[in-house]
């Protein structure tokens, strides 16, 4: 791995360099960027990291671990609850994360919250560095998506974490060949001259193998840490009560993520749209009022989506992401929204005042303070989408597009 600064990017081949050994590179040259991993049966992972440290990752597997399962099987949360939780979730596409959401609801602190991501990151890569063959590459600069919950790992932590983990599995790989996403089925005859007799907690194992599968799953079911019920299976394989194979793996987002993915959205053509429109509001009225039109576009646009994706759309949602980015007052005036929109006429009487007040006084901050809350409200939105949409290059060039946009309304604000 040849770490050149002058280039934005630098690959080759998980044959030549181990996920661990890549890295402790990155960790050694105290780099910001994206590490991206590939199989060849088309799985894929990438990991985050800024000066060094491991924030983030994602695994695009349908078996990928999620938060909800760290949680159930760190005992934290019950599934009902997670689930609850999740079906809100995916009708509010401008809902927090489940995390924060579990914590809004009481069903968890922050504290734990933050021991569930470290873990969920830890647990994710030390099941990535299995990989051996594949490509890699790495993006300087590049960062996660927006509002992700990153973490801050020391490289040399999580490698100890994942040479244990190797170390490990060079046993249990003969018994579970795809390590967590190993396929698991009941044997069809019982084996010879092996009893009948199970413990507890092996016959708790045996009776969820049918319905969950996967040693991930099952530990989610059961509440037990994924390696110590891995541990526990193998046996159950190696003296033929169970039969493990490696599945082919579905190459994607887990299931809990792939509804509310929001790729769809014709980011470009809203914010086109958005400009052509700005051009032609020639005074602080109408700018401002734009700018309250714009969020309601954006709403529409995700409204389609989710009909699209057969998906009810929380009739809150817009209400609901003001208040809690603390956007939903001008001038001390409640927003009022409507059917997930904000509603124009009511906007506008509160602004005429703001601007006749703002004019009298012959200051112009209350007006500036009222488009900061609408330009806020707008990029919030965006940032909704744009944390649902898969492509890191996509999220780049978005978030691109739409400072530019933003620069241009503030050049061209027309306040006197």
């Amino acid at each position: 791995m040849a770490d050149s600064r002058n280039s934005t990017q630098i690959s080759g081949h998980l044959s030549d360099f181990q996920i661990v050994e890549l890295m402790q590179a990155v960790g050694i040259g105290s780099s910001t960027g994206a590490l991206h991993l590939s199989r060849p049966d088309g799985r894929r992972g990438i990991l985050y990291f800024q000066d060094g440290m491991l924030t983030w990752c994602r695994e695009y597997d349908s078996q990928a671990l999620t938060l909800g399962a760290v949680l159930q099987q760190m005992g934290l949360v019950a599934g009902p609850d997670i689930e609850a939780i999740y079906q809100r979730l995916v009708q509010d596409p401008l809902g927090d994360l489940l995390g924060q959401a579990l914590v809004e609801r009481g069903k968890l602190n922050q504290a734990q919250l933050a021991e569930a991501l470290r873990i969920q990151l830890l647990w994710s890569v030390r099941e990535m560095a299995l990989w051996t063959n594949g490509d890699y590459r790495f993006n300087y600069g590049e960062t996660p998506p927006p509002r992700t919950a990153e973490q801050r790992i020391d490289v040399s932590r999580a490698s100890l974490e994942i040479v244990r983990y190797q170390y490990e599995w060079n046993d249990l790989r003969q018994w579970l060949p795809d390590a967590m996403h190993t396929q698991l089925r009941m044997a069809l005859q019982p084996p010879p001259n092996r009893s009948l007799v199970f413990s507890a907690a092996d016959w708790r194992i045996i009776t969820r193998v049918n319905a969950f599968q996967t040693p991930r799953r099952i530990a989610t079911a059961i509440g037990s840490p994924e390696m110590d019920m891995a541990r526990r299976i193998a046996p159950l394989v190696s003296d033929g009560y169970l039969y493990a194979s490696v599945a082919e793996h579905s190459i994607g987002l887990p299931a809990v993520a792939r509804p509310t993915t929001a790729n769809t959205v014709d980011v470009f053509g809203l914010l086109s749209r958005m400009e052509q429109e700005w051009i032609k509001r020639h005074n602080i009225l109408d700018q401002l009022c734009g700018l309250a039109i714009f969020v309601n576009w954006t709403i529409d646009a995700l409204a389609d989506v989710w009909a699209q994706n057969g998906l009810p759309f929380a009739p809150d949602s817009l209400s609901s992401m003001l208040a809690r980015e603390g956007l939903d007052t001008i001038a001390n005036q409640p927003i009022r929204v409507e059917r997930n929109h904000i509603a124009t006429d009511a906007l506008t009487r509160t602004l005429q005042t703001v601007i006749a007040q703002s004019r009298q006084m012959g200051d112009s901050q209350p007006i500036i303070d009222a488009y900061d809350v609408l330009s806020r409200a707008l990029r919030a939105v965006f940032v909704a989408i744009n944390m649902r949409v898969d492509s890191p290059q996509d999220r780049t060039y978005y978030v691109a597009a739409w400072q530019a946009m933003f620069e241009q309304f503030a050049q061209s604000l027309q306040v006197v």
